[in-house]
């Protein structure tokens, strides 16, 4: 009975690695996942459960900041995400969020209102970014060991 246990542990374990190979890595890199939690799984997994579970709730406040047009406010919101994509290995999402915030601060640092051609372009990368979540969201679930 024990023995048989293991053999099935081990044999999740394989199944688990050979789907995080098959990931694209630039959507969700586990090795770099890994190697950001101190090579702990558990934390790995932990850490990308939290980014996943946040995406709905920043997503949410940042279309209301954008209908609002509190550009500071959503600057704000963007570096949070940002750093949070620090501690999961997602640089796609990185880069998208780093550069979604770039642009949104050039609008306080030349002091500038946001005229048409702005919010445009500050929808058009809002859209961009929901893609690139739900690429997280996709590859993620194939890591996530979610209880039935």
């Amino acid at each position: 009975q024990w023995t048989k246990n293991n053999f099935t542990a081990k044999a999740l374990d394989k199944d688990h690695h050979v789907v995080a190979e098959a990931l694209d890595p630039q959507i969700l890199n586990w090795q770099q996942s890994l190697q950001l939690a101190a090579n702990k799984e558990e934390l790995a997994q932990d850490l990308l459960k939290m980014l996943v579970d946040s995406f709905p709730t920043e997503l949410d406040e940042m279309q209301q900041l954008i209908e609002l047009e509190d550009f500071p406010q959503l600057e704000h919101v963007l570096h949070r995400l940002y750093g949070a994509t620090r501690y999961v290995g997602a640089p796609k999402l990185q880069q998208v969020t780093g550069d979604f915030e770039q642009f949104i601060s050039t609008l306080r640092k030349e002091r500038r209102i946001a005229d048409e051609g702005f919010i445009e372009e500050v929808m058009q990368r809002f859209d961009e970014l929901g893609l690139v979540v739900k690429e997280v969201e996709s590859a993620a679930h194939q890591i996530l060991v979610i209880p039935d």
